[in-house]
């Protein structure tokens, strides 16, 4: 990914999926989160429940008596083996942090669906105790991220696919996740309440100085990057503080990039929570982190100033490279080892005295868990990487937490010094801060990421310092401290930090890697077990809340009429056409997408047809019952803003005539008002009045588009009907996607309207559609921050009502097992009949792995090239999910999984989907990572 797209997509935050031509510089991004600061708020004591214990005042966190400065890196149980959480966690203590942090999600938690609110039966936090206890017994302090939003590039946000199912089908909200919504905010309550009530004995309050424990609390996550209004927000985050503090939270609480707090007169906000930043620079750190962290201090003068995602690298999306390349350690542009310590030294010398990286530890996408559009791992790229292994990066923060444990203290006391001095360079700037004893602390830094200086600086101005000289040598990027005790004067008594000690040489001896040539297969069997789904039914109303393969089966009654049509037939399918899971994706994003055996034979996708349509072979169908057999696949779903609550599955299925031709419509009239008047009145005078004046605009993006935030735009198109494609069907208005409240108007008269752009739609104008000229409008208003609203692609083509309809449409939520498959054929790479007969198909190889001197000290890896699209395992567990159009073909093996030694078999099976063509394997291959 290149930096500018980088910065401009996470500058804050989560800022993950802001689409972007041009990086905004960073002030101006901060200004527009974080609001206005009112000289006339008044000050609000904070609401300590146990001073003695915990409490915090301008300067730092004060934990039993003791001013902390807190160093701490986020770790998450649910992207590491459980197995391997010891090693990560003694790394941490070895690198001289003293706290962890880690998000919490809730449907990871809470994966079935409660009898309702007051149920808490089906939460089980038994996984993240036994991660709790470790931090505890490492004796690090901790910081719990709940949500209920988490968006962490985490399937659904955090969000338990079964809250989708409790939005009241006439909510008008454009996004109910995270809204004010009654209904929303009792499930909010519902997770907050368990957890809080779950927790509240780990905080530090009750536990012994030296044993760790829980010391904030954050909730939601990165509220100001939602377009609600503030009062609505307000209402949200009150909720959540409310409930937590009714459930024993008694630690502070914090929220992210969440400017409501400061903005609001809410004295329960004011009272219990206050905001803290996320920085996410890259190589663009100065003047920008510098004005934000001042704007923070003056919008917060009583709270310490924190930053609970500290940039400790970046994702890779599924079309992008990954961050962890073969032979060696390497990071992507703007986020290596010169960044990380330049940044971290940067927010120091500026007066955070809380810092979380994010990430500290990468992971892996385990068991399917990573949201829309994104790759299974996530290495981040971060100072402990995805398998365990570290670098100089990990050097650098090792080295800035050493420093740490010997001047923390003095830096929460010390304050910025204006002098003067000479550098000898405009790229290189030296900023003082002095401790209540004296010592001084000279931050030195490069702002050049190509040119390395050595010179001496020398101050100009010896009024507000004593005068020094030193010589420095930094390399592109680089910086340092030079700290001088009380009383010094002379820079040859003072020392450097960080100081990074010898990086660890690479192992002589790597083995060699494994080709896997000897493979096996097996089509999965088909189900047995079917259960009735009724029109309009997701997957979710079925209780499929994962990203599986699911298979369906569409049946239609023909008679002997129904065939007699020459034109040909053809099937239509429908199911969410949704390619926009993540907002950077441009074209490249991941779809749902279906395959359809009939008579035994894959159907052929039908030319410029709808995403389900299919072309029958004449002479295909038959009277009486026709059955086709149809595999659904899911592209998953996305971590933040209204994709969240995408829906999936089958939820139609027509038999057609290819007699009538579908009419693309692509030239409208535009024009982008504001959100004010009503819009049946609205519609009304547009219908009567002249748009010839307006903008023309062509609809070819299946997103929606051209409507800027908190606008309204207008659509008008005429189409001139005949009375023949009236009376053959032609009367549907399909839209790919709608955003985010929208009405449809024809000749005057409302035709429907839509509540979401996660859907498409299909709307029947027969009623109102007359031979000649028709008028059509649609007014749509976009209330998403980071996407343009609107309308997608449009079409004109058969309603959802038309043709022969199915007689029965069944599905089987029947997994087949990875460690009970039997009946294994050896795999001929040019093909295999039996796999023309089958959807999806199983391939496993085989391998053993040499012992190593020293336990773990290789690591393994599986490198995969397929034209499938598939799930991998490894001795039956699930490591992954390959995607043949994205650019990860490298998947961790998790060492605790492996089996090492002579006789020792290991197992990578592939759960592949067979398209029209063979999934060719193109190559197998298990290969040592090479640091």
């Amino acid at each position: 990914m290149k930096v500018d797209s980088m910065i401009a997509s996470r500058i804050m935050a989560g800022f993950c999926t802001i689409r972007a031509k041009k990086t905004l510089p960073f002030i101006l991004l901060v200004m527009l989160f974080a609001g206005k600061i009112s000289s006339q708020d008044k000050v609000i004591n904070k609401h300590f429940f146990a001073p003695d214990k915990i409490r915090y005042n301008s300067k730092s966190l004060i934990i039993n008596g003791k001013e902390e400065f807190i160093y701490s890196g986020a770790f998450h149980y649910f992207r590491c083996a459980p197995e391997l959480w010891s090693d990560r966690f003694q790394k941490m203590k070895n690198a001289g942090f003293n706290t962890v942090e880690t998000y919490i999600p809730w449907n990871r938690h809470e994966i079935e669906m409660p009898l309702g609110v007051n149920d808490i039966s089906k939460i089980n936090l038994d996984e993240f105790e036994k991660w709790l206890k470790m931090a505890e017994s490492y004796g690090l302090y901790v910081i719990v991220r709940p949500g209920p939003f988490i968006c962490a590039e985490y399937i659904r946000g955090g969000y338990p696919g079964w809250l989708t199912t409790k939005r009241p089908r006439q909510s008008k909200q454009w996004m109910w996740f995270r809204s004010d919504d009654p209904v929303y905010l009792e499930w909010s309550n519902h997770w907050i309440k368990a957890f809080s009530s779950f927790v509240a004995n780990h905080q530090i309050i009750y536990r012994k100085p030296g044993t760790g424990g829980v010391i904030l609390m954050q909730v939601e996550n990165e509220f100001g990057h939602v377009s609600f209004p503030l009062d609505a927000k307000v209402s949200v985050l009150e909720n959540i503080v409310q409930t937590a503090l009714s459930n024993g939270i008694k630690v502070p609480m914090v929220a992210c990039d969440s400017p409501e707090i400061t903005n609001s007169n809410s004295t329960i906000l004011k009272q219990n929570i206050y905001e803290t930043s996320n920085l996410y620079p890259c190589n663009q750190i100065a003047p920008g982190i510098k004005a934000y962290l001042n704007f923070m201090r003056e919008k917060q003068p009583d709270a310490p100033l924190m930053t609970t995602e500290l940039q400790g690298g970046w994702f890779p999306f599924v079309w992008q490279p990954q961050t962890f390349k073969k032979d060696m350690d390497f990071y992507p542009e703007g986020i290596g080892p010169a960044q990380i310590q330049n940044l971290t030294l940067y927010c120091i010398q500026n007066g955070e005295t809380m810092l979380n990286y994010y990430m500290l530890v990468g992971g892996t996408n385990l068991d399917g868990v990573e949201s829309k559009d994104m790759q299974t791992s996530y290495d981040y790229g971060a100072p402990i990487r995805e398998n365990g292994a570290v670098g100089e990066k990990y050097e650098r923060v090792k080295a800035i937490g050493m420093m740490l444990k010997e001047h923390g203290t003095r830096l929460i006391h010390s304050k910025l010094i204006p002098i003067e001095i000479e550098t000898g360079s405009v790229d290189v700037e030296v900023t003082l801060r002095q401790s209540d004893d004296g010592g001084r602390y000279f931050f030195i830094r490069n702002n050049n990421t190509e040119k390395t200086y050595s010179a001496v600086a020398k101050t100009i101005d010896s009024q507000n310092a004593k005068s020094v000289q030193f010589e420095y040598d930094l390399a592109p990027f680089d910086s340092k401290v030079l700290y001088l005790p009380p009383n010094v004067a002379d820079a040859q008594k003072g020392e450097w930090f960080p100081k990074l000690s010898q990086s660890k040489k690479r192992l002589d001896k790597i083995p060699s890697g494994i080709k896997l040539t000897e493979i096996s297969y097996i089509n999965d069997p088909i189900p047995s077990d079917w259960k009735s789904v009724e029109k309009g039914m997701s997957l979710l109303d079925l209780g499929i809340y994962d990203n599986r393969y699911v298979y369906y089966k569409a049946s239609f009654s023909l008679t002997a009429a129904d065939l007699t049509d020459d034109s040909g037939k053809f099937l239509r399918v429908t199911f969410p056409d949704l390619s926009a899971g993540s907002l950077t994706a441009g074209g490249n994003g991941l779809t749902d997408n279906i395959t359809v055996l009939f008579n035994g034979n894959k159907l052929n996708s039908r030319t410029n047809g709808l995403p389900g349509d299919f072309e029958l072979p004449k002479g295909s169908l038959k009277t009486g019952i026709n059955e086709f057999l149809i595999l659904y696949e899911n592209s998953g779903y996305a971590k933040e803003f209204i994709y969240m609550e995408k829906e999936a599955g089958i939820v139609n299925a027509q038999i057609l005539s290819s007699q009538i031709d579908e009419k693309l419509l692509q030239n409208w009239k535009f024009k982008q008002i504001d959100q004010r008047i009503e819009p049946d009145s609205l519609a009304s005078q547009i219908d009567k009045n002249d748009s010839s004046r307006w903008d023309d605009i062509i609809l070819s993006k299946i997103e929606p588009s051209f409507v800027k935030l908190n606008k309204r735009g207008i659509f008008c198109t005429s189409i001139n009907m005949n009375p023949d494609d009236i009376a053959h069907g032609k009367t549907g208005l399909h839209i790919s996607q709608l955003g985010d409240l929208a009405w449809v108007y024809l000749n005057g008269h409302k035709v429907g309207i839509s509540n979401s752009r996660i859907v498409s739609r299909t709307f029947d104008l027969k009623d109102q559609l007359k031979s000649g000229l028709n008028k059509i409008i649609i007014i749509a208003d976009n209330y998403d921050l980071y996407e343009d609203g609107g309308v997608g692609i449009v079409k004109l083509t058969y309603p959802e009502e038309w043709g022969t309809l199915f007689q029965k449409l069944e599905y089987s939520d029947v997994k087949s097992s990875v460690n009970q498959l039997k009946g294994w054929m050896p795999y001929n790479s040019s093909g295999s009949e039996t796999n023309e007969k089958a959807l999806l198909g199983w391939y496993k190889s085989d391998f053993e792995l040499p012992k190593a001197k020293v336990e773990n000290s290789i690591h393994w890896l599986v490198r995969i090239s397929t034209q499938g699209n598939g799930i991998i395992y490894l001795n039956g567990h699930q490591i992954g999910r390959y995607w043949a159009k994205g650019m990860q073909e490298d998947f961790y093996l998790p060492e605790c999984w492996l089996k090492r030694g002579a006789g020792q078999k290991n197992s990578i099976i592939l759960q592949l989907k067979l398209s029209k063509d063979e999934p060719l394997i193109k190559s197998l291959e298990i290969a040592p990572y090479s640091e």
